[in-house]
């Protein structure tokens, strides 16, 4: 029965975007909607790579059943619309589609993008790759440039290494403590720089 109600809610929405207005349409002239951030490493392969997308700005709108952006459309169904006169025609079910069910299309900003990619190179350098480098491409999907992908390229490079651990510690008593406790350390000569970790050890 599940599968029947899903395969309906999705027959209804294809109909309807096939049928509807594009969540576009309505945009300011010279904007685009961005539709998707990609972030790939070039050069290297690390678990803490899986998560640098989460870092980029803005965020896409949400798909529904990672098909439709059905909330911008919705959005775009309840904007004002124009008599002959000029006069705006703007009534509750509208302003409700809007401003309670709709989503604005998230638009492509160049500050954004510029505050992503410094963003990155933070991250980057908080687990260990201080050199890494970040660019960025921008693909419009249409000819009309109403929607935009941005793609961020990581140039990692080689990540730093703690050569050796020392403690300077001048009080023996405490001295003592941290010897003793060094077995439960994360932290080894050799081992890869990471801001969290040694965070975690103060």
């Amino acid at each position: 029965m599940r599968a029947n109600v899903r395969t309906f809610i999705f027959l209804i929405i294809s109909s309807i975007c096939l049928y509807s207005c594009s969540s576009v349409r309505h945009l300011p002239p010279g904007q685009s909607m961005l539709v998707k951030n990609e972030v790939k490493v070039a050069d290297a392969k690390d678990p803490d790579f899986d998560n640098l997308k989460s870092y980029v700005r803005p965020v896409t709108n949400k798909k529904f059943m990672d098909l439709f952006r059905v909330k911008t459309l919705f959005y775009d169904w309840g904007q004002p619309t124009y008599d002959k006169n000029g006069n705006t025609r703007d009534g509750k079910f509208r302003k409700f589609l809007r401003e309670k069910v709709g989503e604005a299309p998230v638009l492509l900003d160049s500050t954004e993008i510029k505050n992503s990619v410094d963003q990155l190179k933070i991250v980057m350098k908080q687990i260990g790759y201080f050199d890494a480098e970040v660019d960025y491409t921008v693909t419009y999907k249409r000819k009309n440039h109403r929607k935009a992908k941005v793609d961020y390229l990581v140039t990692a490079h080689k990540p730093y290494t703690i050569s050796q651990i020392r403690y300077d510690i001048p009080i023996q008593e405490y001295k003592r403590i941290v010897v003793l406790n060094q077995r439960r350390t994360v932290l080894s000569d050799g081992m890869q720089y990471n801001e969290s970790l040694i965070n975690n050890e103060l």
